[in-house]
């Protein structure tokens, strides 16, 4: 793809760039190229952190750097930020297991899958459901366990801890007060899967980003791996990530010698996952 003058421009800006402008204007073409850009300057793909919004757009990166002549660079890191969180958390395991309430911190973490946190959720409010947990819902069993997932993944992407987000659930609740008894099933439901992670060294996504977000991303001697270890922050679609992302990157360019964001103006779709388009302009 030809760059235009101003695409050119920001291709070579220094320090913190910020592309703004609606879909297909070539947004992501810029920092594809500015990725190239920096490894035929002598840039150790090492060095360079290129965060997307889905796993599925990591292949265009991969793509930019075949087609060109640079040869191969296994060392590039494209990634998204919950993929991120599980690695570092992962890693940095002796750092935080303590600190983030886990039972046994000497014991490695296993990461569960959604199959696996959905098996561990259903086992938990199974007995709820014997003796009467949530029997007037009009809901099956299975849609239950989802709804319960996804308010915990919800919390931790938007930087709640599971107290805050229960605490804000029942204030702001404006339907029947007699199904307001949901919303402490479902509290009660949220707190004995989380007890039942703690105890087990269980890392589902929510807890793999509540402690990045809360214990790993401030941590000392994790600003200082990254510090020595990234240099150059590319990051496309930043309007896709959430609170807990934003927060993340946040800390990131404090720490890398330049920042380069992508920001599509007509995005914002995955607001219903906790994606945070106005925090991002912010």
């Amino acid at each position: 793809m030809q760059l235009t003058g101003k695409q050119q421009d920001a291709m070579m800006a220094g320090e913190t760039s910020f592309l703004l402008g609606p879909a297909g204007t070539g947004k992501t073409a810029v920092l594809q190229h500015r990725l190239l850009r920096l490894l035929r300057e002598g840039e150790l793909a090492y060095t360079i952190l290129v965060l997307v919004a889905e796993l599925e757009q990591q292949q265009a990166f991969y793509d930019a750097i075949h087609q060109s002549d640079l040869g191969a660079y296994a060392d590039l890191k494209v990634t998204t930020y919950n993929a991120m969180a599980q690695e570092m958390v992962t890693l940095f395991w002796p750092l935080v297991a303590r600190p983030a309430g886990f039972s046994r911190p000497f014991q490695p973490p296993t990461i569960l899958s959604y199959d696996l946190a959905q098996l561990l959720m259903w086992h938990t409010i199974t007995p709820m459901l014997e003796e009467g947990g949530f029997s007037d819902l009009r809901l099956r069993p299975q849609q239950i366990v989802s709804q319960l997932l996804d308010t915990l993944n919800r919390a931790a992407l938007n930087g709640l801890s599971l107290d805050e987000a229960i605490s804000r659930q029942q204030t702001a609740w404006a339907g029947d007060p007699k199904h307001i008894r949901h919303l402490a099933e479902a509290a009660d439901a949220a707190r004995r899967f989380r007890a039942t992670c703690l105890e087990h060294s269980l890392l589902d996504l929510s807890l793999v980003v509540e402690v990045f977000d809360t214990q790993l991303v401030r941590h000392p001697e994790f600003q200082k791996y990254f510090s020595e270890r990234f240099r150059h922050l590319i990051i496309d679609n930043v309007e896709e990530q959430t609170p807990a992302g934003q927060n993340f990157i946040t800390h990131l360019m404090d720490v890398t010698e330049t920042t380069a964001l992508a920001y599509d103006a007509g995005g914002g779709y995955k607001r219903f996952l906790a994606a945070d388009p106005t925090g991002a302009r912010l």
